[in-house]
């Protein structure tokens, strides 16, 4: 049972895998160089547009801003000659990555956990002002107590990605690819999709031995801004694994108590944290960075599991204790 979650979409069968220290990609498709080195012309699509940005980067010293406002409104990219992805493609377990950075954002005030205590998912560059006083949610006014956080993860309005890619005049699509931002790095989001999820006409499966891409478009289901600071095709049946919830811990009784996870596997894996075994192990919290305060004295088992959303891998646990002293 989920007691928080920040707004997303539910997974659909398009499917995020994996963590932080991805190994190389098989193949990069754009990696932030300046359009002209990468052989890339950018424009838009239907009513959306696109252009190449120097404001954000996560690799070199450029990204694609998107304007979308739906699955058919967004921005092409164009690529001369078109990049040979076959051998790529065709890896076992090969996934398309796709680092996104969305720029509305929210303070995260503190989250309240029934049974006991309070979360909040640290802070991040770039949030907005958090609303009122005390332990309140996102866009809810708490009540007296301590400030609120100033500075928040970035909260995308885009739930879903529809991803097009073009060899010549053959195209195979990717209708609802899940955006989950508890899977963000660094504000970026990576929107990882099985190859086995893109369909050509009718269905069909594409013909990946003989795919050239030259043309690829990607456009949200919401009426946002959005960057994209990386594309590639990465290997995504790597086992999770060097799951690590940290150190055991020894605090007093509403202390802020610093939690930070890791593990290995690749780009877009989930970390879910309990607080407490005594009640079950749930998800009380997500992300790879958070913090707790516990009200009461005593010795809690706190668990990290990180999981790969699409169910394909299987999920890793960690534990640790934190003993609060009176």
């Amino acid at each position: 049972m989920r007691i928080w979650k920040w707004p997303v979409l539910a997974l659909t069968a398009v499917a995020c895998l994996a963590a932080s220290n991805a190994a190389e990609p098989l193949i990069s498709i754009y990696r932030g160089m300046p359009a002209k080195q990468s052989n890339l012309t950018i424009g838009g699509w239907g009513s959306g547009t696109a252009k190449e940005s120097r404001t954000e980067a996560r690799y070199g010293s450029a990204s694609i801003q998107v304007a979308s406002d739906g699955y058919y409104c967004g921005g092409r990219l164009d690529f001369k000659p078109a990049i040979d992805l076959s051998r790529a493609a065709t890896a076992p377990g090969a996934v398309l990555v796709i680092y996104a950075k969305f720029g509305a954002s929210s303070g995260s005030g503190e989250i309240p956990v029934p049974g006991g205590g309070f979360f909040q998912v640290l802070q991040q560059p770039g949030g907005m002002p958090g609303p009122g006083l005390g332990p309140g949610a996102p866009l809810i006014r708490g009540g007296m107590g301590q400030p609120g956080v100033t500075e928040g993860p970035a909260v995308a309005l885009t739930t879903g990605m529809r991803v097009v890619m073009f060899s010549g005049t053959t195209s195979v699509e990717a209708s609802d690819a899940s955006v989950e931002i508890e899977s963000a790095e660094n504000e970026w989001i990576p929107i990882v999709i099985p190859l086995g999820a893109f369909k050509g006409a009718g269905g069909a499966a594409p013909d990946w031995a003989s795919f050239k891409l030259s043309r690829m478009v990607l456009a949200g289901n919401a009426k946002e801004t959005f960057y994209i600071g990386e594309i590639a095709v990465n290997r995504g049946d790597t086992p999770i694994s060097n799951v690590e919830a940290g150190d055991d811990q020894v605090v007093a009784v509403n202390e802020v108590v610093y939690f930070t996870g890791a593990a290995s596997g690749g780009p877009g894996l989930v970390y879910a944290w309990d607080f407490d075994d005594k009640d079950g192990i749930q998800e009380e919290a997500f992300g790879r960075d958070v913090t707790y305060r516990y009200r009461k004295a005593g010795t809690f088992k706190v668990t990290l599991t990180v999981s790969d959303p699409s169910g394909v891998r299987k999920p890793v646990t960690n534990q640790l204790t934190v003993e609060v002293t009176g």
